[in-house]
């Protein structure tokens, strides 16, 4: 486990951030390894927690972007491709064959 010294080391390199209720001067015994674990779970806690909502942020930006780039690039290409065909034939007239739009011819009667 850690001694004292190397705890103040961390504590000026700011690799943790020393609780304010535990104390900072003295010796260390019979809290050495309490601090020390202390010390690792906090900072382990706080670093699953903003990893946590950093991932939550990134997958809703990833979820936002495609969803607003598919509808945009599927709505484009679906009212074109509408258009195209209705100009050929009208809606009522139009029929889905093997995932093409083809004209079915009506029958007269």
């Amino acid at each position: 486990m850690l001694a004292g010294e190397e705890i103040d080391r961390m504590k000026r390199e700011s690799v943790f951030e020393y609780p304010k209720d535990l104390p900072t001067t003295g010796h260390y015994t019979g809290k050495k390894r309490s601090t020390v674990q202390f010390l690792r779970i906090r900072c382990n806690e706080r670093k699953n927690e903003k990893m946590a909502r950093r991932k939550i942020e990134q997958d809703e930006q990833k979820r936002e972007k495609s969803v607003s780039f598919l509808q945009g690039r599927f709505l484009r290409r679906n009212v074109a491709h509408r258009k195209e065909v209705e100009k050929s034939a009208p809606a009522s007239s139009l029929g889905k064959q093997t995932g093409t739009w083809k004209r079915v011819e009506k029958e007269e009667e």
